[in-house]
């Protein structure tokens, strides 16, 4: 995980934790309200940056096919390291973000990649579980705190026109 990924990673932990907190310390005080949906849309906001790698590549992404040269063990996923030739014939070499496991794919096994053609370094396997399911799962919980903060700022809005 890199330093960019371990630090949205504890924004949005953080966002979740510190609107949580400001909803059992404030919920009788006036503007507490609006500072949730603020820290909410903050951790929205942050699920999308983290996500854009993803949609980099789903949407600007060139299809090749790769083989699986290695299967690294860390914790308790297991990353697939894949090779494949971009368009200009280099070999490009490239660790699968998305953890899976063991049995999952074997050493050699060919399998679907999409890469940008400006960086083929930013490469997925390109199937529903490296590349679109951590797609559809990011963009459900960023929309999720999104639609949430619309209903506390359209209560709070009620309250202060008197409807």
């Amino acid at each position: 995980m890199s330093l960019f990924d371990t630090f949205l990673m504890w924004w949005i932990l953080g966002s979740f934790a510190f609107a949580f907190l400001l909803t059992i310390l404030c919920r009788n005080r006036p503007g507490a309200i609006s500072a949730i949906g603020v820290f909410l849309i903050c951790a929205s906001v942050g699920l999308i940056v983290a996500l854009s790698h993803e949609y980099r590549i789903a949407i600007f992404g060139t299809d090749t096919k790769g083989v699986i040269t290695d299967l690294v063990r860390q914790r308790r996923s297991t990353y697939a390291v894949v090779d494949f030739q971009d368009a200009q014939g280099e070999e490009v070499r490239f660790k699968n973000r998305q953890g899976v496991m063991r049995a999952t794919y074997a050493v050699g096994q060919k399998v679907p990649v999409r890469y940008l053609e400006t960086n083929p370094k930013a490469a997925a396997i390109a199937n529903r579980q490296s590349l679109w399911q951590p797609m559809f799962f990011g963009t459900l919980f960023s929309l999720a705190p999104l639609i949430v903060a619309g209903f506390i700022f359209r209560k709070q809005l009620v309250r202060m026109i008197g409807l």
